[in-house]
């Protein structure tokens, strides 16, 4: 039994990043030794073990065969014969088929991968069985955003080819949006999105402006990020119910942020209203999305922040307590026209302040 680092963390390493996970492959075990071994078995499709102590995953070398059309249609064949440059051959991109041996401190690089990696770039391990696993494509622009790699003219012909064939329609949409969502964790998530431009991939139209302003909100959090990627438009993603309505509500308010100064109190009600979903205020992811599609000057876009800002914290700090006389009008049926006639006096104070452009 010999037992070897495999995967992202062998990557991150040679790249001089901390890896976040460590996984294993043994060669030449079979299941019995490693549960002799105090290793707990835990996968479905095929023997993964968490190791007694540690908890990490160790995986029995495998090969595989080609079954269906889903990228899930794998049989895999488990052996102690089962060599590491034959678990290694059907990894995905070089970069990630290189071995570590804690024991000697060695490297097993069957497929040039470190020279891939200190070239940036991304490249299929063996085209032949790169391409029966859709999902390939996906992660092809999610590593090149993630490392800020690039992909050979090689392997991109073999993504596009397999855009081209619809084999991305045998992807679910729980497993596409996995993508997305690790995707929008890179600071390069725009990169991911063109890429996938570029590739035929995406399933819907991108506008060139949406992608410039993925990359000026790359620093934001993921509820902006689709917000911005997806303004404007219907998009088949299996994503949560909370970004899909701060996205909705987004886009249809841009363009009240834009002439924020010439709306009335009742319209800055009504804005302010709207971003809050499930009582949960979204005003500064609201601000970030409408900066990412701003072309003014960064002193009034602060102007206008700050004034929806001081809007909205009328509507989240005057509630009905806070109504002169509120004891006695407690039971009153019209206490809701009421707080909202104050809130809308405030909200006009505030605006008195200040001058439209």
């Amino acid at each position: 039994m010999k037992i070897y680092q495999v995967g992202g963390a062998v990557r991150d390493r040679l790249l001089g990043i901390c890896p976040q996970d460590t996984d294993y492959v043994v060669v030449g075990a079979t299941p019995q030794e490693m549960r002799a071994n105090g290793f707990q078995e835990v996968g479905r499709g095929f023997p993964v073990f968490l190791h007694p102590e540690t908890k990490e995953e160790y995986a029995l070398a495998r090969s595989e065969r080609k079954t269906g059309v889903k990228h899930t249609d794998f049989e895999f064949v488990f052996s102690p014969d089962v060599t590491l440059e034959e678990d290694l051959s059907r990894r995905d991109f070089t970069c990630n088929a290189i071995a570590y041996d804690p024991k000697t401190q060695t490297y097993i690089d069957p497929f040039d991968g470190q020279k891939d990696i200190q070239n940036k770039i991304l490249r299929a391990v063996d085209p032949e069985h790169f391409v029966e696993d859709p999902l390939r494509v996906l992660r092809l622009c999610r590593f090149a955003a993630q490392l800020d790699f690039k992909p050979t003219a090689e392997t991109f012909e073999l993504c596009k080819n397999m855009v081209a064939d619809a084999m991305l329609e045998n992807l679910s949409a729980e497993r596409v949006w996995q993508e997305f969502v690790k995707a929008m964790q890179t600071p390069r998530f725009y990169e991911f999105v063109k890429l996938m431009a570029d590739l035929k991939a995406l399933p819907f139209q991108l506008d060139q402006r949406v992608l410039k302003a993925l990359k000026a909100s790359e620093n934001q959090s993921m509820i902006v990020k689709f917000a911005v990627l997806t303004r404007d438009t219907e998009v088949a993603l299996k994503a949560p119910k909370r970004l899909k309505d701060f996205a909705k509500r987004a886009s249809l308010n841009q363009a009240l942020f834009e002439k924020l100064f010439a709306l009335s109190a009742e319209e800055l009600y009504a804005l302010s209203a709207a971003l809050s979903i499930g009582h949960v205020w979204y005003v500064e992811e609201f601000i970030e999305f409408c900066r990412a599609f701003s072309e003014e000057t960064s002193k009034v876009f602060e102007e206008k922040a700050h004034f929806l800002r001081q809007v909205c914290s009328v509507l989240q700090n005057i509630k009905a307590q806070n109504l002169p006389n509120f004891a006695l009008l407690s039971k009153d049926e019209t206490l809701g026209k009421r707080l909202r006639a104050f809130q809308l006096a405030q909200i006009e104070q505030i605006r008195q302040t200040k001058k439209p452009f």
